[in-house]
């Protein structure tokens, strides 16, 4: 695990049906995944080609994955990690589509987009 963070793009909301998701950074050859996944590929808030890995059983969402927003690194849910006591958001990004019933821990950093780099 890299880095965590939570997201409020549409997308985000949209596909978890909450105000945001929280996800884990890890690198992409790092990453393993036992059985099928399908995908969906659509364009971020920001532009950026972005695929959604998803059970086909459930249709979950298990992780992102990004050749320009993200290059290298899979985004995996927080919520479908088997143990995620340890994931703590040490950022918020697309702070200015969080509605208003959604909080966030105001001590780490807020981005009203997603920052560069």
């Amino acid at each position: 695990m890299k880095n965590a963070g939570k997201c409020h793009c549409l997308m985000c909301q949209k596909s978890t049906g909450s105000g945001s998701s929280t996800v884990v950074f890890y690198d992409i050859n790092d990453l393993k995944v036992t059985g099928e996944t399908k995908t969906y590929t659509y364009t971020s808030d920001r532009g950026n080609a972005v695929t959604s890995h998803f059970c086909p059983k459930c249709g979950t969402k298990l992780f992102l994955t990004g050749d320009t927003g993200f290059p290298g690194l899979a985004l995996v849910l927080a919520g479908t990690l088997d143990d995620n006591s340890n994931v703590k958001p040490q950022f918020v990004v697309f702070d200015k589509r969080r509605p208003a019933w959604d909080s966030d821990d105001p001590s780490i950093p807020h981005f009203a987009e997603m920052p560069p780099g």
